[in-house]
Protein backbone atom coordinates (compact mmCIF):
# COMPACT_ATOMS: atom_id res chain seq x y z
CA UNK A 1 0.00 0.00 0.00
CA UNK A 2 1.76 3.57 -1.19
CA UNK A 3 2.23 5.79 1.55
CA UNK A 4 -0.95 7.95 -0.02
CA UNK A 5 -2.76 5.82 0.73
CA UNK A 6 -2.11 4.86 3.93
CA UNK A 7 -2.79 8.73 4.68
CA UNK A 8 -5.93 8.23 2.89
CA UNK A 9 -6.81 5.38 5.30
CA UNK A 10 -5.56 7.23 8.29
CA UNK A 11 -7.78 10.46 7.35
CA UNK A 12 -10.81 8.26 6.92
CA UNK A 13 -10.12 6.10 10.39
CA UNK A 14 -10.30 9.75 11.92
CA UNK A 15 -13.16 10.67 11.04
CA UNK A 16 -14.95 7.58 11.39
CA UNK A 17 -13.57 7.42 15.22
CA UNK A 18 -14.99 10.77 15.44
CA UNK A 19 -18.30 10.26 14.06
CA UNK A 20 -19.02 7.42 16.93
CA UNK A 21 -18.00 9.84 19.64
CA UNK A 22 -20.22 12.22 21.14
CA UNK A 23 -18.11 14.61 23.25
CA UNK A 24 -14.44 15.75 22.90
CA UNK A 25 -11.90 13.65 22.03
CA UNK A 26 -8.21 13.77 23.25
CA UNK A 27 -5.48 13.66 20.41
CA UNK A 28 -3.70 10.80 22.91
CA UNK A 29 -7.25 8.59 23.19
CA UNK A 30 -6.94 8.52 19.32
CA UNK A 31 -3.58 8.13 19.05
CA UNK A 32 -4.27 4.81 20.91
CA UNK A 33 -7.39 3.66 19.61
CA UNK A 34 -6.08 3.94 16.07
CA UNK A 35 -2.83 3.20 16.43
CA UNK A 36 -0.73 6.53 15.06
CA UNK A 37 1.28 8.76 16.83
CA UNK A 38 -0.03 11.74 18.68
CA UNK A 39 2.22 13.91 16.42
CA UNK A 40 0.56 12.10 12.67
CA UNK A 41 -3.25 12.71 14.70
CA UNK A 42 -2.18 16.68 15.02
CA UNK A 43 -0.98 16.66 11.13
CA UNK A 44 -4.12 15.05 9.93
CA UNK A 45 -6.54 16.79 11.52
CA UNK A 46 -4.84 20.10 10.08
CA UNK A 47 -4.91 18.68 6.59
CA UNK A 48 -8.63 17.39 6.98
CA UNK A 49 -9.49 21.32 7.72
CA UNK A 50 -7.55 22.85 5.64
CA UNK A 51 -9.89 20.95 2.94
CA UNK A 52 -13.37 22.70 4.24
CA UNK A 53 -13.27 26.38 3.13
CA UNK A 54 -15.80 27.50 5.33
CA UNK A 55 -16.02 25.69 8.31
CA UNK A 56 -13.78 22.85 9.87
CA UNK A 57 -14.80 19.72 9.71
CA UNK A 58 -13.01 18.99 12.89
CA UNK A 59 -13.98 21.07 15.48
CA UNK A 60 -10.62 21.39 18.26
CA UNK A 61 -10.82 23.06 21.92
CA UNK A 62 -7.73 23.34 24.21
CA UNK A 63 -7.28 20.93 27.13
CA UNK A 64 -10.78 18.82 25.61
CA UNK A 65 -9.25 17.84 22.17
CA UNK A 66 -11.49 17.26 19.31
CA UNK A 67 -15.00 17.00 18.10
CA UNK A 68 -16.42 16.18 14.54
CA UNK A 69 -19.07 19.35 13.49
CA UNK A 70 -21.94 17.45 13.26
CA UNK A 71 -23.25 19.73 10.66
CA UNK A 72 -20.49 20.15 8.38
CA UNK A 73 -20.32 16.56 8.42
CA UNK A 74 -24.09 15.82 7.31
CA UNK A 75 -23.81 18.65 4.73
CA UNK A 76 -21.07 17.01 2.98
CA UNK A 77 -22.45 13.06 3.57
CA UNK A 78 -23.56 13.07 0.00
CA UNK A 79 -22.62 15.87 -2.23
CA UNK A 80 -18.36 16.45 -2.12
CA UNK A 81 -17.38 19.76 -1.02
CA UNK A 82 -15.81 22.12 -4.04
CA UNK A 83 -12.17 23.84 -3.26
CA UNK A 84 -10.80 26.50 -4.56
CA UNK A 85 -7.60 24.77 -6.05
CA UNK A 86 -5.87 22.51 -8.66
CA UNK A 87 -7.95 18.82 -8.30
CA UNK A 88 -5.32 16.02 -6.93
CA UNK A 89 -3.87 13.47 -9.45
CA UNK A 90 -6.47 11.39 -7.63
CA UNK A 91 -9.15 13.57 -7.70
CA UNK A 92 -8.79 14.14 -12.25
CA UNK A 93 -8.53 10.65 -12.63
CA UNK A 94 -11.57 10.13 -10.88
CA UNK A 95 -13.43 12.37 -12.63
CA UNK A 96 -11.78 11.24 -16.08
CA UNK A 97 -12.86 8.23 -15.01
CA UNK A 98 -16.33 9.30 -14.50
CA UNK A 99 -16.55 10.71 -18.04
CA UNK A 100 -15.53 7.89 -19.82
CA UNK A 101 -17.75 5.31 -18.63
CA UNK A 102 -20.54 8.19 -18.41
CA UNK A 103 -19.63 8.58 -22.31
CA UNK A 104 -18.98 4.85 -23.52
CA UNK A 105 -19.08 3.83 -25.75
CA UNK A 106 -18.35 7.63 -27.15
CA UNK A 107 -14.86 8.41 -27.03
CA UNK A 108 -13.01 11.57 -25.09
CA UNK A 109 -10.33 14.05 -26.96
CA UNK A 110 -7.07 14.17 -25.44
CA UNK A 111 -7.04 17.43 -25.94
CA UNK A 112 -10.32 17.84 -24.56
CA UNK A 113 -9.22 16.20 -21.29
CA UNK A 114 -5.86 18.31 -21.46
CA UNK A 115 -7.88 21.34 -21.80
CA UNK A 116 -10.52 21.26 -18.93
CA UNK A 117 -7.89 19.47 -16.43
CA UNK A 118 -5.26 22.41 -17.34
CA UNK A 119 -2.96 19.22 -17.75
CA UNK A 120 -0.40 17.62 -20.42
CA UNK A 121 -1.14 15.08 -22.50
CA UNK A 122 1.78 13.40 -20.85
CA UNK A 123 -0.16 13.59 -17.59
CA UNK A 124 -3.48 12.40 -19.22
CA UNK A 125 -1.50 9.62 -20.79
CA UNK A 126 0.01 8.77 -16.88
CA UNK A 127 -3.69 9.06 -15.69
CA UNK A 128 -4.86 6.94 -18.34
CA UNK A 129 -2.55 3.43 -17.02
CA UNK A 130 -4.12 4.68 -13.16
CA UNK A 131 -7.29 4.19 -14.62
CA UNK A 132 -6.57 0.88 -16.18
CA UNK A 133 -5.70 -0.56 -12.84
CA UNK A 134 -9.28 0.51 -11.54
CA UNK A 135 -11.11 -0.95 -14.54
CA UNK A 136 -8.65 -4.20 -13.81
CA UNK A 137 -11.63 -5.16 -11.58
CA UNK A 138 -14.33 -4.95 -14.12
CA UNK A 139 -12.99 -7.20 -16.96
CA UNK A 140 -12.87 -3.66 -19.06
CA UNK A 141 -10.07 -1.93 -21.19
CA UNK A 142 -8.97 1.99 -21.96
CA UNK A 143 -8.39 1.94 -25.11
CA UNK A 144 -6.28 5.10 -27.27
CA UNK A 145 -7.38 5.49 -30.58
CA UNK A 146 -7.10 8.44 -32.70
CA UNK A 147 -6.19 10.75 -30.09
CA UNK A 148 -9.02 9.94 -27.96
CA UNK A 149 -9.91 7.79 -24.83
CA UNK A 150 -12.32 5.50 -24.85
CA UNK A 151 -13.89 2.58 -22.47
CA UNK A 152 -14.02 -1.28 -23.84
CA UNK A 153 -15.44 -4.09 -22.48
CA UNK A 154 -18.94 -6.33 -22.09
CA UNK A 155 -22.24 -3.86 -21.24
CA UNK A 156 -22.84 -5.58 -17.78
CA UNK A 157 -19.15 -5.33 -16.83
CA UNK A 158 -19.44 -1.77 -17.91
CA UNK A 159 -23.01 -1.10 -16.07
CA UNK A 160 -21.50 -2.81 -12.99
CA UNK A 161 -18.12 -0.28 -13.03
CA UNK A 162 -20.53 2.50 -13.50
CA UNK A 163 -23.31 2.07 -10.12
CA UNK A 164 -19.74 1.48 -8.67
CA UNK A 165 -17.45 3.75 -9.58
CA UNK A 166 -19.64 7.33 -10.61
CA UNK A 167 -19.90 9.33 -6.72
CA UNK A 168 -23.61 9.91 -7.71
CA UNK A 169 -24.50 6.32 -7.54
CA UNK A 170 -22.19 5.81 -4.53
CA UNK A 171 -24.61 8.30 -2.17
CA UNK A 172 -27.67 8.81 -3.77
CA UNK A 173 -30.50 9.33 -1.11
CA UNK A 174 -33.21 8.19 -3.19
CA UNK A 175 -35.94 9.83 -0.68
CA UNK A 176 -34.47 13.96 -1.20
CA UNK A 177 -33.70 13.58 -5.00
CA UNK A 178 -33.67 17.58 -5.20
CA UNK A 179 -30.58 17.71 -4.50
CA UNK A 180 -29.70 15.58 -8.00
CA UNK A 181 -30.79 19.06 -9.88
CA UNK A 182 -27.42 20.10 -10.26
CA UNK A 183 -25.25 16.86 -10.41
CA UNK A 184 -23.70 16.55 -13.94
CA UNK A 185 -24.15 12.97 -13.65
CA UNK A 186 -27.78 12.51 -13.01
CA UNK A 187 -31.04 13.97 -15.14
CA UNK A 188 -33.57 14.77 -12.53
CA UNK A 189 -36.76 13.83 -14.49
CA UNK A 190 -35.48 10.58 -15.43
CA UNK A 191 -34.33 10.05 -11.93
CA UNK A 192 -37.93 11.37 -10.92
CA UNK A 193 -39.43 8.48 -13.48
CA UNK A 194 -36.87 5.62 -12.17
CA UNK A 195 -38.24 6.35 -8.78
CA UNK A 196 -42.03 6.55 -9.54
CA UNK A 197 -41.17 3.29 -11.14
CA UNK A 198 -39.35 1.55 -7.70
CA UNK A 199 -42.81 2.73 -5.86
CA UNK A 200 -45.14 1.06 -8.36
CA UNK A 201 -42.75 -2.32 -8.21
CA UNK A 202 -43.40 -2.07 -4.17
CA UNK A 203 -47.34 -1.62 -4.38
CA UNK A 204 -47.53 -4.18 -7.44
CA UNK A 205 -45.74 -6.79 -5.44
CA UNK A 206 -47.29 -5.76 -2.29
CA UNK A 207 -43.70 -5.74 -1.00
CA UNK A 208 -41.28 -2.35 0.62
CA UNK A 209 -37.84 -2.76 -0.79
CA UNK A 210 -35.70 -1.25 2.47
CA UNK A 211 -31.92 0.34 1.93
CA UNK A 212 -29.94 -0.89 -0.14
CA UNK A 213 -31.63 -2.67 -2.20
CA UNK A 214 -33.50 0.05 -3.35
CA UNK A 215 -30.65 1.91 -3.78
CA UNK A 216 -29.31 -0.84 -5.98
CA UNK A 217 -32.30 -1.48 -7.99
CA UNK A 218 -33.18 2.20 -8.72
CA UNK A 219 -29.30 2.83 -9.88
CA UNK A 220 -30.11 -0.25 -11.99
CA UNK A 221 -32.91 1.60 -13.88
CA UNK A 222 -31.46 5.00 -13.94
CA UNK A 223 -28.52 3.10 -15.72
CA UNK A 224 -30.83 0.81 -17.96
CA UNK A 225 -32.23 4.26 -19.26
CA UNK A 226 -29.08 5.78 -19.98
CA UNK A 227 -27.59 3.00 -21.85
CA UNK A 228 -30.43 2.22 -24.19
CA UNK A 229 -29.71 5.45 -25.79
CA UNK A 230 -26.34 4.94 -26.56
CA UNK A 231 -26.01 0.86 -27.27
CA UNK A 232 -28.15 -1.28 -30.06
CA UNK A 233 -30.58 -4.08 -28.44
CA UNK A 234 -28.93 -7.25 -28.21
CA UNK A 235 -31.88 -10.57 -29.28
CA UNK A 236 -33.21 -12.53 -26.66
CA UNK A 237 -35.63 -15.41 -27.08
CA UNK A 238 -38.70 -15.78 -24.82
CA UNK A 239 -37.11 -19.43 -24.39
CA UNK A 240 -34.38 -17.99 -22.55
CA UNK A 241 -36.37 -15.37 -20.58
CA UNK A 242 -38.39 -18.23 -19.21
CA UNK A 243 -35.78 -20.18 -18.16
CA UNK A 244 -33.75 -17.27 -16.30
CA UNK A 245 -36.69 -16.32 -14.04
CA UNK A 246 -38.85 -18.88 -12.25
CA UNK A 247 -41.08 -16.40 -9.64
CA UNK A 248 -44.13 -15.53 -11.81
CA UNK A 249 -44.90 -12.56 -9.90
CA UNK A 250 -41.45 -10.76 -10.29
CA UNK A 251 -41.06 -11.73 -14.00
CA UNK A 252 -44.75 -10.03 -14.59
CA UNK A 253 -43.48 -6.88 -12.56
CA UNK A 254 -40.52 -6.85 -14.89
CA UNK A 255 -41.90 -7.40 -17.69
CA UNK A 256 -44.30 -4.19 -16.90
CA UNK A 257 -41.58 -2.04 -16.14
CA UNK A 258 -39.45 -1.93 -19.26
CA UNK A 259 -42.39 -1.81 -21.30
CA UNK A 260 -42.86 1.32 -19.47
CA UNK A 261 -39.40 2.31 -19.75
CA UNK A 262 -39.53 1.76 -23.95
CA UNK A 263 -42.83 3.65 -23.61
CA UNK A 264 -41.25 6.30 -21.95
CA UNK A 265 -38.05 6.88 -23.69
CA UNK A 266 -39.62 5.54 -27.43
CA UNK A 267 -37.06 3.44 -27.72
CA UNK A 268 -37.17 -0.51 -28.60
CA UNK A 269 -35.32 -2.57 -25.37
CA UNK A 270 -33.86 -5.84 -25.25
CA UNK A 271 -35.82 -8.95 -23.60
CA UNK A 272 -32.72 -9.61 -21.74
CA UNK A 273 -32.93 -6.49 -20.24
CA UNK A 274 -36.42 -7.79 -18.34
CA UNK A 275 -33.67 -10.67 -17.37
CA UNK A 276 -31.34 -8.19 -16.13
CA UNK A 277 -34.15 -6.29 -13.89
CA UNK A 278 -35.57 -9.98 -12.42
CA UNK A 279 -32.51 -10.83 -11.33
CA UNK A 280 -31.54 -7.75 -9.30
CA UNK A 281 -35.02 -7.90 -7.94
CA UNK A 282 -35.03 -11.05 -6.36
CA UNK A 283 -31.46 -10.38 -5.27
CA UNK A 284 -33.22 -8.25 -3.09
CA UNK A 285 -35.02 -8.53 0.47
CA UNK A 286 -38.69 -8.04 0.31
CA UNK A 287 -40.17 -6.75 3.56
CA UNK A 288 -43.85 -7.90 3.73
CA UNK A 289 -46.77 -8.23 6.12
CA UNK A 290 -47.43 -11.80 5.87
CA UNK A 291 -46.83 -13.68 9.01
CA UNK A 292 -46.06 -16.85 7.76
CA UNK A 293 -42.54 -18.75 7.54
CA UNK A 294 -40.48 -18.07 4.54
CA UNK A 295 -39.45 -21.61 2.70
CA UNK A 296 -35.95 -21.11 2.13
CA UNK A 297 -33.63 -22.98 0.09
CA UNK A 298 -31.26 -26.13 1.61
CA UNK A 299 -28.15 -23.84 0.87
CA UNK A 300 -29.71 -20.79 2.57
CA UNK A 301 -30.63 -23.02 5.63
CA UNK A 302 -26.98 -24.95 5.57
CA UNK A 303 -25.08 -21.45 4.95
CA UNK A 304 -27.18 -19.82 7.61
CA UNK A 305 -26.68 -22.56 9.93
CA UNK A 306 -22.83 -22.65 9.39
CA UNK A 307 -22.44 -18.74 10.26
CA UNK A 308 -24.53 -19.28 13.15
CA UNK A 309 -21.26 -21.80 14.75
CA UNK A 310 -18.66 -20.21 13.09
CA UNK A 311 -19.58 -16.93 14.55
CA UNK A 312 -20.09 -18.88 18.45
CA UNK A 313 -23.62 -18.34 18.63
CA UNK A 314 -24.21 -21.92 19.30
CA UNK A 315 -22.30 -22.78 22.19
CA UNK A 316 -25.65 -22.80 24.27
CA UNK A 317 -27.49 -24.83 21.93
CA UNK A 318 -28.50 -25.23 18.05
CA UNK A 319 -30.37 -22.18 16.69
CA UNK A 320 -33.63 -23.33 15.45
CA UNK A 321 -34.63 -22.72 12.13
CA UNK A 322 -37.85 -21.50 13.64
CA UNK A 323 -36.80 -19.15 15.59
CA UNK A 324 -36.87 -14.98 15.08
CA UNK A 325 -33.36 -15.27 14.95
CA UNK A 326 -32.42 -17.74 12.19
CA UNK A 327 -35.16 -16.69 9.64
CA UNK A 328 -33.85 -12.94 10.43
CA UNK A 329 -30.31 -13.94 9.09
CA UNK A 330 -31.69 -16.42 6.47
CA UNK A 331 -34.01 -13.45 4.97
CA UNK A 332 -30.43 -11.78 4.61
CA UNK A 333 -28.54 -14.97 3.38
CA UNK A 334 -31.17 -16.10 0.85
CA UNK A 335 -30.51 -13.02 -1.86
CA UNK A 336 -27.16 -12.56 -0.56
CA UNK A 337 -26.55 -15.60 -1.91
CA UNK A 338 -28.59 -14.64 -5.64
CA UNK A 339 -26.67 -11.94 -5.30
CA UNK A 340 -23.24 -14.05 -5.84
CA UNK A 341 -25.19 -16.34 -8.42
CA UNK A 342 -26.24 -12.85 -10.70
CA UNK A 343 -22.90 -10.79 -9.65
CA UNK A 344 -24.86 -8.31 -8.67
CA UNK A 345 -22.92 -5.96 -5.74
CA UNK A 346 -24.41 -3.66 -3.19
CA UNK A 347 -22.47 -0.64 -1.95
CA UNK A 348 -22.32 -0.05 2.11
CA UNK A 349 -22.60 3.70 2.85
CA UNK A 350 -21.36 2.13 6.47
CA UNK A 351 -18.67 0.02 5.84
CA UNK A 352 -16.48 2.24 7.37
CA UNK A 353 -17.89 2.78 10.46
CA UNK A 354 -18.82 -0.73 10.98
CA UNK A 355 -15.16 -1.99 10.43
CA UNK A 356 -14.03 0.97 13.12
CA UNK A 357 -17.03 0.43 15.49
CA UNK A 358 -17.25 -3.49 15.39
CA UNK A 359 -13.60 -4.18 14.16
CA UNK A 360 -13.62 -7.85 16.29
CA UNK A 361 -16.80 -8.76 15.19
CA UNK A 362 -16.02 -7.56 11.50
CA UNK A 363 -13.02 -9.59 10.76
CA UNK A 364 -14.60 -12.63 12.34
CA UNK A 365 -17.32 -12.52 9.96
CA UNK A 366 -14.96 -11.67 6.84
CA UNK A 367 -13.32 -14.66 8.01
CA UNK A 368 -16.19 -17.32 8.03
CA UNK A 369 -17.61 -15.50 4.85
CA UNK A 370 -14.05 -16.81 3.19
CA UNK A 371 -14.80 -20.21 4.76
CA UNK A 372 -18.43 -20.04 3.82
CA UNK A 373 -17.09 -19.43 -0.31
CA UNK A 374 -14.59 -21.35 -0.06
CA UNK A 375 -16.76 -24.60 1.10
CA UNK A 376 -19.98 -23.68 -1.22
CA UNK A 377 -18.26 -22.85 -4.23
CA UNK A 378 -19.01 -19.37 -4.23
CA UNK A 379 -17.30 -16.31 -5.11
CA UNK A 380 -15.67 -14.39 -2.63
CA UNK A 381 -18.11 -12.45 -0.71
CA UNK A 382 -17.12 -9.09 -0.52
CA UNK A 383 -16.65 -6.07 2.28
CA UNK A 384 -19.40 -4.35 1.86
CA UNK A 385 -21.53 -8.02 2.22
CA UNK A 386 -19.33 -8.65 5.53
CA UNK A 387 -20.45 -5.22 6.58
CA UNK A 388 -23.82 -5.98 6.89
CA UNK A 389 -23.64 -9.37 8.38
CA UNK A 390 -21.69 -7.76 11.12
CA UNK A 391 -24.76 -5.61 11.75
CA UNK A 392 -26.69 -8.72 12.73
CA UNK A 393 -24.19 -10.53 14.90
CA UNK A 394 -23.45 -7.07 16.78
CA UNK A 395 -27.31 -7.50 17.20
CA UNK A 396 -27.71 -11.10 17.80
CA UNK A 397 -24.78 -10.53 20.68
CA UNK A 398 -26.83 -7.89 22.44
CA UNK A 399 -30.11 -10.20 22.31
CA UNK A 400 -28.08 -13.11 23.65
CA UNK A 401 -25.61 -11.32 25.62
CA UNK A 402 -25.19 -12.68 29.58
CA UNK A 403 -23.66 -9.63 31.91
CA UNK A 404 -20.10 -9.94 32.17
CA UNK A 405 -19.18 -11.75 35.77
CA UNK A 406 -16.91 -8.69 37.68
CA UNK A 407 -15.34 -8.54 40.69
CA UNK A 408 -14.00 -5.30 42.32
CA UNK A 409 -11.09 -4.88 44.12
CA UNK A 410 -9.25 -3.14 46.05
CA UNK A 411 -5.95 -3.28 49.20
CA UNK A 412 -8.52 -3.96 52.08
CA UNK A 413 -11.42 -5.15 49.79
CA UNK A 414 -13.87 -2.46 51.91
CA UNK A 415 -14.51 0.77 51.78
CA UNK A 416 -13.29 2.69 48.34
CA UNK A 417 -14.13 -0.54 46.64
CA UNK A 418 -17.96 -0.66 47.65
CA UNK A 419 -18.35 2.94 46.37
CA UNK A 420 -16.76 1.45 44.11
CA UNK A 421 -19.09 -1.00 43.13
CA UNK A 422 -22.51 1.19 43.39
CA UNK A 423 -21.07 3.69 40.58
CA UNK A 424 -20.39 0.56 38.41
CA UNK A 425 -23.82 -1.04 39.08
CA UNK A 426 -25.43 2.55 38.49
CA UNK A 427 -23.51 3.22 35.56
CA UNK A 428 -23.03 -0.24 33.38
CA UNK A 429 -26.07 -2.63 32.57
CA UNK A 430 -23.43 -5.20 31.25
CA UNK A 431 -21.68 -5.78 34.06
CA UNK A 432 -22.42 -7.91 37.04
CA UNK A 433 -21.01 -7.53 39.90
CA UNK A 434 -20.58 -10.66 42.06
CA UNK A 435 -18.04 -9.27 44.96
CA UNK A 436 -15.42 -7.05 46.54
CA UNK A 437 -12.82 -8.72 47.17
CA UNK A 438 -9.56 -7.76 48.14
CA UNK A 439 -5.85 -8.38 46.29
CA UNK A 440 -5.14 -11.03 49.01
CA UNK A 441 -8.29 -12.81 47.38
CA UNK A 442 -6.95 -13.23 44.20
CA UNK A 443 -4.94 -16.01 44.56
CA UNK A 444 -8.05 -18.32 45.13
CA UNK A 445 -9.62 -16.49 42.37
CA UNK A 446 -10.47 -19.43 40.23
CA UNK A 447 -11.54 -21.79 43.25
CA UNK A 448 -14.00 -19.42 45.03
CA UNK A 449 -15.20 -17.04 41.38
CA UNK A 450 -14.77 -19.81 38.45
CA UNK A 451 -17.50 -17.99 36.53
CA UNK A 452 -15.18 -14.62 37.10
CA UNK A 453 -14.70 -12.73 33.69
CA UNK A 454 -13.19 -9.10 34.99
CA UNK A 455 -11.50 -7.75 37.52
CA UNK A 456 -12.03 -3.86 38.53
CA UNK A 457 -9.52 -2.65 40.59
CA UNK A 458 -8.45 0.90 42.14
CA UNK A 459 -4.59 -0.64 42.45
CA UNK A 460 -1.78 -2.10 40.25
CA UNK A 461 -1.89 -5.41 39.66
CA UNK A 462 1.49 -6.21 38.63
CA UNK A 463 0.91 -9.87 38.56
CA UNK A 464 -1.43 -12.49 35.67
CA UNK A 465 -4.12 -13.91 37.57
CA UNK A 466 -5.06 -15.21 33.95
CA UNK A 467 -8.48 -12.78 33.93
CA UNK A 468 -9.18 -9.16 32.20
CA UNK A 469 -8.54 -6.01 34.47
CA UNK A 470 -9.31 -2.42 34.20
CA UNK A 471 -7.61 0.35 36.86
CA UNK A 472 -9.65 2.82 37.95
CA UNK A 473 -9.39 5.80 40.27
CA UNK A 474 -11.47 5.39 43.72
CA UNK A 475 -13.80 8.48 42.94
CA UNK A 476 -14.41 6.56 39.19
CA UNK A 477 -13.71 9.62 36.74
CA UNK A 478 -15.34 10.23 33.00
CA UNK A 479 -12.17 8.62 31.84
CA UNK A 480 -12.09 5.48 34.09
CA UNK A 481 -15.72 5.21 32.76
CA UNK A 482 -14.68 5.51 29.46
CA UNK A 483 -11.98 2.64 29.72
CA UNK A 484 -14.35 0.47 31.19
CA UNK A 485 -16.77 1.07 28.20
CA UNK A 486 -13.88 0.25 25.90
CA UNK A 487 -13.27 -3.08 27.97
CA UNK A 488 -16.74 -4.13 27.84
CA UNK A 489 -17.06 -3.51 24.00
CA UNK A 490 -14.07 -5.72 23.67
CA UNK A 491 -15.29 -8.35 25.76
CA UNK A 492 -18.65 -8.39 23.91
CA UNK A 493 -17.99 -8.11 20.64
CA UNK A 494 -14.31 -9.69 20.35
CA UNK A 495 -15.15 -13.23 21.71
Amino acid sequence: MGIKMIKEKNIEKIISCLANKNSFVTAKKLSDELGLSQKTVYRLIKEINQDYVKESLILSEKGKGFRLNGDVYLKHQHRSHLLDEELSPKERQKQILERLLLSSPQSQLIYDLCQDYFVSEHVIQKDKTEIQKILKNYHLSIISKNRALYIDGKEFDLRRAIADLVTTFKTIDIDHLSYLKDDYAINYQVALFVSKQLKIIENNLEVTIPYPYNVNIFSHLYILLDRIQKVKPESYSEKDLLRHCSNQAVLAESRRVIADIEKYSNRKVSRKEIVYLYQYLISSRFQTQNDSKPDFSKRVVEVTHYYFKHMGMTEQGEIKEDSLLFIDLANHIAPMLRRLDNKIRIKNKMLGQIQTSYAAVFNQVAKVSDAVSQKYGFPKINPDEVGFITLYFVRFKEIQYEPISTLIVCTSGIGTSELLRSKIERTFSDLKVENVISYDDLYQLKDNYPEAELLITSIAIEEDFGIDSVLVSAIMTEDDKHRINQQVERMKYGR
